[in-house]
């Protein structure tokens, strides 16, 4: 959406189906799980989702939309290529990871609600349970979307004419991610996976031409 619109518009259309979303993964997912350890991670992002948040205010949107390239870019590069991916999950089994990882995602939730790539390399580096990971994933979700809201809406990025204009977005989003979800189980990774890469490098290059 930051392609064709202004970017904050983009990301306030991002709600409320968002968090419909992650409401669902937390009801589903999140059992027995010990958030202490993650403790610095956490800190990081609290820390930095507001500096995040200025930034979309204040800066020019052109550079914003290059740094959304510049993370669609290294989120990839990061999880297709095998030797950068085993150090970043390497490095997240540090003490000092977690403060680190927290500040990079908290940053890019605060300034495009999708600090998601690095806060996965550091949870799957933190626990082994799939299930578990995805119950962490979208508790902190849940907490960073409704902070994120509650700053969009206080600074009248998100009002009434952009939620209804959302909330007409949410029927094709969710049509969207059931098609999703049936072509991954009836495409092989190895064909579906590249597509998808393909076409988010297409859409960082264009985030850098608009």
């Amino acid at each position: 959406m930051a392609i064709v619109l202004p970017i904050k518009t983009a990301v306030a259309l991002q709600f409320p189906f968002g968090l419909i979303l992650v409401v669902y993964n937390v009801l589903k997912y999140s059992k027995n799980i010990n958030l202490v350890k993650l403790w610095p991670f956490f800190v990081g992002a609290a820390v930095a989702a507001p500096v995040g948040f200025v930034a979309l205010n204040w800066f020019p949107e052109a550079i914003m939309k290059q740094a959304l390239a510049l993370l669609i870019v290294l989120s990839i590069l990061s999880s297709r290529l095998p030797w950068t991916e085993k150090r970043a999950r390497h490095f997240a089994k540090s003490k000092l990871a977690g403060g680190l990882f927290g500040l990079l995602s908290g940053w890019f939730f605060g300034a495009y609600t999708i600090g998601g790539p690095p806060a996965v390399i550091y949870f799957k580096a933190k626990e082994a349970d799939p299930i578990k990971i995805k119950g962490i994933i979208a508790i902190y979700f849940l907490v960073t979307d409704m902070f994120i809201s509650g700053l969009l809406c206080y600074s009248g990025i998100l009002n009434k004419e952009i939620f209804f204009q959302a909330v007409g977005y949410a029927p094709p989003a969710i049509i969207g991610s059931l098609i999703g979800v049936l072509a991954f189980k009836k495409i092989s990774a190895k064909g579906y996976l590249p597509a998808v890469d393909i076409l988010l490098f297409i859409a960082a290059i264009l985030l850098c031409i608009r």
